[in-house]
């Protein structure tokens, strides 16, 4: 599969990032859990001639269903 590209935007690129954190105040009251809850935090970025197109975050709170990565090529 090659890069997907429009006229004048070039090549996209995807980044994920993966971090460690505890839900805090406004997200534990989000999803009913304590602020002190452990939680992962997924990011992920679509960008176009170095410019952010998309992006988009998960969060996974400490007790969620396991989820099951796969990386790709």
């Amino acid at each position: 599969m090659g890069d997907l590209r429009l006229p004048g935007l070039g090549a996209f690129t995807a980044r994920s990032a993966l971090g460690a954190t505890v839900l805090g105040k406004e997200r534990g009251q989000a999803v009913s859990r304590p602020p002190e809850t452990p939680a992962l935090l997924l990011t992920q970025t679509v960008s176009a001639a170095g410019r952010p197109v998309l992006a988009a975050k998960y969060l996974f709170p400490g007790g969620a269903p396991l989820l099951s990565l796969t990386p790709r090529r």
